[in-house]
């Protein structure tokens, strides 16, 4: 019996947990560990827009879009260790709307299953409406002027947009911790605001001038419009605060010019008064003064006609007072000057004045020069003052003349130059070739003495019977190697010499090696050895072999000039410096001689220095070493013209520039050549 009325007690219960689930006014479902929808009563039906036997079996991810197969199993982990579970989602509803909700997720256990029974409430009109007063902030923290909400009945602020913080000087947070008795101060604090705001507030009925303090203790100036709002029966008032400290400056300095402008017009007032006593007295002073002027002065009216003239325009002119007021101006100017005097004195009357050099007829038809200022002193009346600049004239055209001759003659010495400078390049050309040819002849020695050998030895091979085909096809190649070898000695001597007067772009560093190639057997004889190094990206590579070399694929060391003229200009320093050298091994100072040759690439020129162990040059002559003619050689063994050369051809030919100096080692001399 005791059975029976539990069990009747448990179907009772059930029923009325039913009938709950059922007539809820809340959206309620339950669910199972996957997420499924077991079931849904009307209020969930009408909230999700779908029928109940529609909702039954759909699944939760379908419902809500932030959720997937993970979260759903992290969120039933959470219920069956807590019992229960609270979050906020979204839900799409069955006509596509997007609707906030707050959702509590509780453990229930029928029949040995573990289900949830999910609660929703609908919260979309508060996030609604907590999205509008946060759009409200947003806009209200764009806002050049201060805005800050406060409670009517204690003051206390409970929102600041970022520029109040920035004119109070406190942070969002310590801000909302004040009320606005705080900062506001009161009228008998103003100082030195005070006049202008009370000034402010007699012409105002709607704003409020006020005065607030700051968090380092300085005050603001601000102008505000105050409203009062009712929200939850709690009154606020929102203020809208503008920085009016630039505008009472503004105030503050007006107020000072006007009393300073004031202050200036009465003295003006004063100092117009004396001068209008001053300028009857001057006016006297003045017509005294045209009358015995030195200068000749005439007045003349927009014709052209003479009004009045002064004794010193009678005595240049050669004309009388009453003479010259019956003419025009234009008649005491030259004929052959009269067109430029009329163009003038139109540009006069257009402009109000001018100035003009004119030549001038006296009475007696004697020509002279004046130079003139004219212009207008009073309606239509123009007054002229004359300057007599015969002298000057007669002395400028005197020196325009000898100038012209001076220029003739100059272009003539210059041409003369031209014609010695160019027969002494072609001298030290010769020269040149000279020491060239020499340079050939050592190359040749050895070649021409292996041909004679090998000559000699094929005669002594045949005699001894030892004559083999082997042995011929080798004389044949050795003597042809050496006939190539004085063939491209040739070439390479022409090419040197071949004429060049044309800008061309060449590779300084390979030109360099060719050149010192060709004078390698003569300084070997003369114990001189020289090396090349090209300097590039920090990094040295030494250069002097040909087949150390190779073309740079970035073509650092092209230039663009005169490539003739330039290998005749590094010709000469070499040469110099084997002197110096020889000259240095003769005194015993050094026993070899050597020559170091550097080219550096540079952002915009290639550098090239040529070094020695020679004598040097002294600090007397070091100055003098590029002048024409000057030499530190013995009588007899240099003309001065090798090194002037090199200079001209550097500096005026291909725009680069040449120095030299002396260190303890030697001479040093330095190429700068600019960049094709």
């Amino acid at each position: 019996m005791k059975s029976d009325n539990v069990s009747i007690s448990k179907n009772v219960l059930s029923e009325l947990f039913e009938r709950s689930f059922e007539k809820a006014s809340a959206p309620l479902l339950w669910q199972n560990e996957n997420g499924d929808i077991l079931k849904a009563n009307e209020a969930a039906s009408s909230y999700f827009g779908y029928a109940k036997e529609e909702m039954a079996g759909m699944n939760a991810v379908r419902l809500c879009p932030d959720l997937d197969p993970d979260a759903l199993k992290t969120e039933w982990d959470e219920i069956i260790r807590s019992g229960s579970l609270s979050l906020c989602s979204r839900h799409i509803c069955a006509g596509g709307e997007i609707k906030h909700a707050e959702i509590v997720k509780t453990l229930i256990e029928a029949g040995g299953e573990k289900i949830s029974l999910v609660a929703v409430e609908n919260i979309s009109p508060l996030k609604r409406k907590t999205e509008e007063v946060q759009f409200l902030y947003e806009i209200m923290d764009m806002s050049n002027d201060a805005i800050f909400v406060a409670k009517a009945s204690d003051g206390r602020i409970i929102y600041a947009n970022e520029k109040t913080c920035v004119n109070l000087g406190y942070t969002s947070e310590e801000i909302k911790k004040l009320s606005v008795n705080d900062f506001r101060v009161e009228p008998e604090e103003w100082g030195d605001f005070s006049p202008y705001l009370t000034r402010l507030s007699a012409d105002s009925n709607s704003l409020i001038y006020c005065v607030h303090r700051r968090k380092d203790g300085t005050f603001l100036p601000a102008e505000a419009s105050l409203k009062t709002f009712e929200r939850d029966n709690e009154k606020y008032n929102i203020s809208v605060v503008r920085d009016i400290s630039e505008r009472l400056r503004f105030f503050a300095e007006t107020e000072e010019r006007n009393k300073t402008l004031k202050e200036l017009n009465d003295r003006l007032a004063a100092e117009v008064e004396d001068s209008a006593k001053r300028l009857h007295s001057s006016e006297e002073k003045y017509v005294t003064y045209v009358k015995n002027a030195p200068d000749p002065i005439f007045f003349t009216d927009s014709q052209g006609r003479c009004k009045d003239v002064n004794g010193a325009m009678c005595l240049i002119t050669g004309y009388t007072r009453d003479e010259l007021l019956s003419m025009r101006l234009i008649e005491l100017t030259a004929p052959e000057n009269s067109e430029e005097a009329e163009r003038a004195f139109n540009e006069m009357l257009t402009n109000g004045s001018k100035s003009a050099s004119l030549k001038f007829s006296k009475k007696n038809g004697e020509k002279f020069y004046i130079y003139l200022n004219i212009a207008e002193v009073e309606g239509g009346v123009y007054m002229g003052i004359c300057k007599d600049v015969t002298r000057s004239v007669l002395l400028e055209e005197a020196l325009k003349k000898l100038n012209e001759e001076l220029g003739e003659r100059v272009r003539h010495e210059v041409a003369i130059r031209q014609k010695q400078e160019g027969f002494l390049f072609e001298q030290k050309k010769l020269e040149d070739m000279g020491l060239l040819i020499n340079a050939i002849a050592h190359q040749w020695r050895q070649p021409i003495n292996a041909l004679i050998l090998y000559i000699q030895d094929i005669m002594d091979t045949y005699e001894s019977g030892e004559l083999s085909e082997e042995y011929i096809r080798t004389f044949e190649t050795v003597c042809k190697d050496l006939v190539l070898h004085m063939s491209k000695t040739i070439d390479d001597f022409r090419t040197f010499f071949a004429p060049d007067k044309t800008k061309t772009c060449f590779d300084v560093a390979s030109e360099m090696i060719k050149l010192m190639k060709l004078l390698r057997v003569q300084l070997y004889d003369r114990k001189i050895s020289y090396r090349i190094y090209c300097v590039c990206s920090d990094n040295i590579h030494d250069c002097t072999e040909e087949t150390l070399w190779g073309d740079c694929p970035n073509k650092k060391t092209s230039v663009s000039g005169y490539l003739d003229e330039f290998k005749q200009a590094v010709l000469n320093i070499v040469y110099n410096a084997v002197d110096a050298i020889e000259e240095n091994m003769a005194k015993g100072s050094v026993l070899k001689g050597f020559i170091r040759i550097e080219i550096e690439n540079t952002s915009d020129n290639v550098l090239i220095r040529i070094k020695d162990n020679g004598t040097g040059i002294s600090p007397d002559k070091l100055p003098k070493v590029f002048d024409p003619y000057y030499t530190t050689k013995e009588e007899g063994k240099g003309t001065g013209i090798g090194l002037f050369m090199s200079k001209m051809v550097i500096e005026k030919h291909n725009g680069g520039r040449i120095t030299a100096e002396s260190t303890e080692e030697g001479a040093v001399f330095e190429i700068l050549i600019p960049k094709s």
